[in-house]
């Protein structure tokens, strides 16, 4: 049995409508680029990103200075340096794409695991003994872009309301699109992506 075009039409014009309707651009300069992720799920809803973030640090809500990295040095040994500082990170290049490895360092508590796991690119993890207890240890991983005399830095900013506990920085990575099914009912985590460039000095 098949329906007349009549039909057809009204039902494509039906769809289209709730389409319409359910659509929510994002036209608020004060949430645009910002996602919001809550209880395994997105949270698209303007007024409800913007009730968040008008709570949230003003750290969070602008885009950070990039001065303390406005170059990266690479060296003939493989490794590079971000502005001033004199740490130094292992590379990895494929294609157009630097992978910087800090020479590790870095732990994290049990209960901060969420923030690796936003991360799209990070290095192993592995148990450490802590004063408190058992935590993890890990490298930190940066990400940018050749652009000939320049390199792209990635940006990650984030601001993690876990409970009564707060947390926001600055991370030099990108996003992991399955960051959603991590978080749980009992966080909220807000994050914005961009990136800026830096002198590459080879």
């Amino acid at each position: 049995m098949f329906a007349n075009r009549k039909t057809i039409s009204q039902l494509s014009l039906l769809t289209l409508g709730l389409l319409l309707a359910c659509k929510k651009d994002d036209t608020n300069p004060d949430t645009t680029g910002i996602r919001l992720f809550t209880n395994k799920m997105e949270i698209t809803d303007v007024a409800v990103k913007t009730k968040f973030l008008n709570r949230a640090p003003a750290d969070f809500r602008q885009l950070p200075p990039s001065s303390t990295t406005d170059q990266v040095k690479l060296s003939a040994t493989g490794t590079a340096t971000f502005g001033a500082f004199s740490l130094d990170y292992v590379v990895a290049k494929s294609n157009d794409q630097y992978l910087f490895t800090s020479p590790g360092g870095v732990q994290l508590a049990s209960n901060m695991l969420l923030l690796r796991d936003m991360l799209k690119y990070t290095a192993p993890i592995y148990p450490v003994a802590t004063a408190t207890g058992f935590g993890y240890g890990t490298s930190e991983v940066r990400v940018g872009y050749d652009r000939g005399s320049q390199i792209q830095l990635s940006r990650l900013q984030f601001y993690w309301l876990a409970g009564q506990n707060r947390h926001y920085g600055v991370l030099f990575n990108e996003l992991n699109e399955d960051v959603a099914t991590k978080v749980s009912a009992a966080d909220t985590l807000a994050v914005r992506q961009s990136s800026f460039s830096a002198v590459l000095m080879r």
